[in-house]
């Protein structure tokens, strides 16, 4: 390792600036983040970065026309040159990538949210670590890297300890339903008894119908379709004693849906339907989507065909319009399912409907979805 050369061409100070370690800026770094960062002015990094360049310690790699990127040739020399920093420097190291990064990307921090995430944890900024470390959390539930959003969600609850109760309870909810989407039921249980410790510790009867929802929801999911009832009962009942009206209508939505599993159907269009009357008070479009939705998988064996079709393709095209990736699976679900059973020339279509949804949950990874289709 040409130690000598480093630090001879930056004189210590750019090369510190340039170190990731073991969590560091990236991949690379680009000149306007090495330039706040490093406190040097612009004369003296670009001699240092060139002196670099030419000693093969670092390498060029263009980002646009407006900024430049560089790396190390070999991540050795960044893990040895960083071994080096005491403790106290490293946490200034971290402190003042973090600031920079904040500078510098103003207004795309959401980009940027894990690296700020990891230099704030490191800088001893527990505060900014998990308010960082959750926006990774949300941006890699989008990407539908559910693995990875809830790492960061854990981390995030670790820094929030038993400082921030609400804050807890939220990131314990973002974690649970990355663990509901990837069917794993042992942690998403494990982050449901911890969400009602939380509710209860509050006395927040809005968190509990919350947790009881979600309850209700993975009952349903096993089968346990009078457990299902159950909670979504408790659900409406703590609901509609706090006048939140969205919970109420989606312990309805949970309570038609859990009906229509039992096979009582009679109850379940009573449920989506008053349910239907909250939300559109309200405009509430997203749930009215999913009402939509339940009145479809309904209407499939309790309508006829027309019929059936007609509210399946508006739950459709409100999902598309919604940009609901979920609300399109399950659309898509229904419409296959519901033409394959009764419909008369329509399989060429119903395998369309069954293929795109099938697509659609293979690219969010949602097991269930695919394992139904």
């Amino acid at each position: 390792l040409p130690h000598a050369a480093w630090r001879t061409a930056a004189g210590g100070r750019a090369t510190i600036v340039l170190i990731r370690g073991e969590a560091g800026i990236g991949k690379s770094f680009t000149f306007d983040l090495l330039h706040h960062a490093s406190e040097l002015d612009e004369d003296q990094l670009v001699q240092s970065l060139d002196e670099l360049w030419r000693q093969r310690i670092i390498r060029e790699q263009g980002v646009d026309t407006t900024d430049y990127a560089y790396d190390f040739t070999h991540d050795r020399i960044r893990d040895v040159a960083y071994a080096e920093l005491s403790t106290i420097r490293r946490r200034f190291f971290h402190r003042a990538v973090a600031a920079s990064l904040e500078e510098v990307y103003a207004g795309k921090t959401d980009e940027w949210s894990a690296q700020l995430a990891h230099h704030c944890d490191q800088a001893g900024n527990r505060t900014a670590a998990s308010r960082y470390f959750r926006l990774a959390g949300e941006r890699s539930v989008r990407q539908f890297a559910h693995n990875e959003a809830i790492a960061y969600f854990t981390r995030a609850l670790e820094l929030t300890g038993d400082d921030d109760p609400a804050a807890a309870f939220a990131l314990l909810g973002l974690s649970e339903r990355a663990h509901h989407v990837r069917g794993d039921r042992v942690h998403q249980e494990e982050n449901l008894t911890a969400m009602m410790a939380l509710a209860d510790g509050l006395e927040d009867e809005s968190r509990r119908a919350t947790v009881f929802l979600r309850r209700a929801e993975r009952a349903e999911g096993q089968g346990e379709y009078d457990s299902a009832i159950a909670y979504a009962q408790q659900a409406m009942k703590r609901a509609t004693r706090v006048g939140n009206h969205r919970l109420e209508a989606e312990g309805l939505i949970r309570l038609g849906s859990a009906y229509w599993n039992r096979g009582d159907y009679v109850r379940s269009e009573e449920s989506y339907r008053r349910g239907l009357g909250i939300v559109r008070a309200m405009d509430e479009r997203q749930l009215e989507i999913s009402i939509l939705l339940h009145l479809g998988a309904l209407y499939v064996y309790h309508a006829p065909y027309s019929g059936a079709r007609e509210i399946c393709e508006q739950a459709l095209a409100a999902a598309q319009r919604a940009d609901d990736i979920e609300g399109q699976i399950w659309a898509h679900n229904q419409l296959g399912f519901l033409m394959l059973e009764q419909g008369d020339d329509d399989g060429a279509i119903a395998e369309s409907h069954l293929s795109t949804g099938l697509d659609l949950a293979r690219q969010i990874g949602h097991r269930p979805y695919i394992a139904k289709l």
